[in-house]
């Protein structure tokens, strides 16, 4: 008889891949957003379209990118108000 071992695995809970991500995202944020005003700084973007340079220089998935694009655009709207 075959036993089978089953994990959880990163894609099959969505808890455990929530847990992961924001883990992910919060332990990179700093960094990126760094990068994220230097790139805007340098004018080579338009910042709607960093979300390719952050996952080509961060090597993430294109979710994780917009997450950080949006929490650092989030963060000129605070100032504003």
């Amino acid at each position: 008889m075959e036993h089978k071992i089953s994990f959880l695995g990163y894609d099959d809970d969505p808890d455990t891949k929530s847990l992961l991500e924001d883990e992910e995202f919060n332990q990179n944020k700093n960094e990126v957003f760094l990068y994220l005003e230097k790139l805007r700084e340098s004018g080579q973007t338009n910042m709607f379209g960093a979300v390719n340079f952050i996952q080509a220089d961060f090597e993430c998935s294109q979710h994780m990118a917009r997450r950080y694009l949006v929490a650092w655009m989030q963060g000129y709207k605070d100032e504003e108000e």
